[in-house]
């Protein structure tokens, strides 16, 4: 008999946001593994300014890491697929994930905005090439 694993995520509890998507409700929450498959496997970095003016493209792929935390396999094409062959709200999903997805990054130690704008080097200046 093989034991089930029900040790939560390393993610606060109030993260989680349930969603329906691929057919059926999935909780999403933001976890230092799911950034990291995100980042290490799949090679995919949000710019900076996806937490201030996402993009479609930004926001499938934050609606995926919330995903992955879950589902470590699945990969961005289905979630694009599921998006569209359900015609998924997906504007009004990234309202209701946006604020756990900062807090995440919060916890994680990435400044907020006006943490950002208080501090004497921004995120998009450590982002800038070198001259």
């Amino acid at each position: 008999m093989s034991k089930t694993n029900t040790k939560k995520p390393a993610t606060s509890s109030d993260q989680a946001v349930t969603v329906t998507i691929g057919g059926k409700e999935r909780e999403l929450r933001y976890s230092v593994g799911a950034f990291t498959v995100s980042q290490v496997r799949y090679k995919i970095r949000l710019p900076v300014s996806a937490l201030t003016d996402p993009t479609i493209g930004d926001m499938v792929i934050i609606l995926w890491i919330g995903l992955l935390t879950h589902y470590p396999r699945l990969d961005l094409a289905t979630v694009t697929g599921w998006i569209e062959g359900e015609k998924h709200p997906l504007f009004k999903t990234y309202q209701r994930v946006a604020p756990a997805f900062s807090r995440a990054l919060r916890e994680f130690g990435v400044p907020d905005q006006e943490e950002e704008e208080e501090a004497e080097v921004s995120l998009e200046d450590m982002l800038a090439p070198l001259e």
